[in-house]
């Protein structure tokens, strides 16, 4: 099995988001989601989870799988940044960072 830098993957999967290459990043999201799963990383599971239904314009699931991954790892930006949009999509502008 190849070994995957998951901090690199999520950066070229946000790379791949902004310039609009969804099939591209749905390639990416199932290739990082695969590798975490082989390798037990639940953090990474969520996180990658939560992208998936972003990119379906999913934002309460995807608000889900960020909280999951935040509960691994509460102080990633990332996982944070991406909570924060999903808030807003959601309207929900005045929740506070436990919710």
């Amino acid at each position: 099995m190849q070994k995957i830098d998951f901090e690199t993957e999520r950066k070229t999967l946000d790379r791949l988001i902004t310039f609009f290459q969804f099939k591209k990043a749905q390639r990416k999201i199932r290739k990082c989601m695969l590798q975490a799963k082989q390798k037990e990383n639940i953090f990474f599971l969520h996180y990658f989870s939560a992208q998936q239904y972003i990119l379906k314009e999913d934002f309460k699931t995807a608000l889900h799988f960020l909280n999951l991954a935040l509960a691994k790892k509460e102080n990633d930006g990332c996982s944070y940044n991406d909570k924060a949009l999903c808030l807003a999509e959601l309207g929900r502008f005045e929740e506070d960072r436990k919710s």
